[in-house]
C-alpha cells in the first residue's frame, strides 16, 4: 500500500519482518482390548480409516506448537486443551449453536524441545467422551448429533525479530464419533503467517511515458521541419521562368490587337 506526499515522495507500506505459528497433532491407538483382529499391545498409527471402540478406545496424542521466523525467537508458551462438543440447527436459513460444552483435557506450561518447539502429550478415552455427549443430549431432551473437536489453546509471549509478541492461538483437530468406533482426518499441520509492517518514504521514480514524452515530441518537430523543408524545396520556381511568365502575361493584353501581316519587297 502506498499513499502519495507530493509529486516528489510518496508513502509505501512494506513488510519489515514476518514470523508464522506452526502446530501440528499426531496421535497414536494402542490396541488394549482382546479383539479378534489385532494382538493386544499393538500400536495403531495415525492414517487408519477407523478405530474401534473394541479394540482401542483410547488415543494417545501428541501436540507441538513453533514459531519460525528468519531472525531470533524467544518466547514462552502454555496450553489449554479441550474436547469441544457443538450442536448447530438451521434458524433463518442458517445454521446457529444451539448448545456447546467444553470438557478440558489438560492445561499447563508447554515442554519447550530443540529447534524452539513446544511439545506435550495427552490422552483421550473416546467411549468416555462420546458417553458424556449423550449424556448432555438426555438431559436437554436433544439428540441431534454433535460436532467433535479437540481444541489447544496457546498462549505465547516474548520477543521475535527484536519486538516483543503476544497473544492466543487456536488449533482445532476435529475427532468423527459414530456408534462404534471413531475417526481423524489426516491433515493435521497448521501455520499462521503475521506480517509486521513498516512506512517508508520513497522518491517517485519518473514513469516511461513521462522519459520517452520528451524525446518523442523532440523527433516529431525534426521530422515535420524535415518535410516541410522538403515542400518548399520543391515547390521553388526559377527566377527566368518567373519573368518570362510575367512578359507574357503582359503581352496577352494586346493580343486581340495584333494581326499577322507582311511588308512590301523593295523594287
Amino acid at each position: 500500500m502506498e499513499y502519495r506526499e507530493n509529486n516528489q515522495y510518496h508513502y509505501e507500506r512494506v513488510i519489515a519482518s514476518s514470523y508464522t505459528h506452526s502446530a501440528n497433532y499426531d496421535f497414536i491407538a494402542p490396541v488394549t482390548l482382546s479383539n479378534p483382529i489385532y494382538a493386544r499391545g499393538k500400536i495403531l498409527d495415525s492414517g487408519q480409516p477407523a478405530y474401534f471402540f473394541s479394540v482401542s478406545p483410547t488415543m494417545d496424542v501428541f501436540f507441538t506448537y513453533a514459531i519460525d521466523s528468519m531472525g531470533s525467537v524467544q518466547i514462552d508458551a502454555d496450553c489449554d486443551t479441550f474436547v469441544v462438543a457443538t450442536t448447530t440447527g438451521n434458524v433463518g436459513g442458517k445454521d446457529k449453536v444451539f448448545w456447546q460444552k467444553k470438557y478440558p483435557v489438560t492445561t499447563g506450561p508447554l515442554e519447550a524441545g530443540n529447534k524452539g518447539e513446544f511439545s506435550y502429550n495427552f490422552s483421550l478415552n473416546v467411549p468416555e467422551i462420546q458417553s458424556k455427549i449423550k449424556d448432555v443430549q438426555s438431559e436437554i431432551g436433544y439428540s441431534q448429533g454433535a460436532k467433535v473437536e479437540v481444541v489447544t489453546y496457546v498462549s505465547y509471549n516474548g520477543n521475535v525479530n527484536g519486538k516483543n509478541v503476544e497473544g492466543v492461538e487456536e488449533f482445532s483437530m476435529p475427532l468423527i464419533i459414530s456408534s462404534s468406533f471413531y475417526q481423524i482426518p489426516l491433515d493435521l499441520d497448521f501455520s499462521n503467517t503475521v506480517d509486521n509492517y513498516e512506512t517508508l518514504k520513497v522518491k517517485n521514480v519518473p514513469s516511461i511515458s513521462v522519459l520517452v514524452f520528451p524525446i518523442l515530441s523532440f523527433f516529431s518537430s525534426m521530422v515535420l521541419i524535415l518535410l516541410f523543408g522538403l515542400i518548399r524545396q520543391q515547390e521553388e520556381v526559377p527566377l527566368s521562368h518567373i519573368r518570362q511568365l510575367e512578359v507574357e502575361s503582359e503581352h496577352a493584353k494586346f493580343k486581340d490587337f495584333i494581326s499577322k501581316g507582311s511588308l512590301p519587297v523593295e523594287v
